[in-house]
């Protein structure tokens, strides 16, 4: 179980940093354009967090993994948005503050924190349900 979580967190640290790569030399967009189209619904969510822990973010501010925050490809920075997973029944609110998921078909990337707050990390990948409060 422990090789299994290793490798997942290897992956999905090589993964989102070679996406961080490509998109970093271009200017991220921080307009209040949204590609969820609605202000709740169903989503795909995944985490992220030691690689980039300590980091820059796209908003400017230094990324801490334990904290609660979001990142989302085109939500304002500052929107807040619930999250809620049927399968742990927990919920929890999250700022965003960078850039992403780089990961075709997830629609947020959550901090550890938050991801811990929702009792998705064994799972790393989680469908929830999220409401964007403003």
């Amino acid at each position: 179980m422990k090789l299994k979580n290793l490798m997942f967190i290897a992956i999905t640290t090589l993964s989102t940093t070679f996406a961080y790569a490509e998109t970093n030399t271009n200017k991220v967009s921080k307009g209040p354009t949204s590609s969820v189209s609605n202000k709740q619904g169903t989503a795909k969510v995944s985490y992220y967090g030691p690689g980039f822990h300590g980091r820059k973010t796209a908003s400017g501010s230094r990324f801490d993994m334990n904290a609660i925050s979001v990142a989302h490809k085109s939500l304002p920075f500052g929107t807040k948005v619930q999250f809620t997973c049927s399968q742990t029944g927990r919920t929890v609110t999250a700022k965003v503050t960078d850039r992403g998921p780089y990961i075709h078909g997830r629609s947020f990337d959550l901090s550890l924190g938050a991801a811990k707050a929702l009792g998705i990390l064994d799972r790393g990948v989680a469908t929830v349900q999220y409401k964007i409060i403003n």
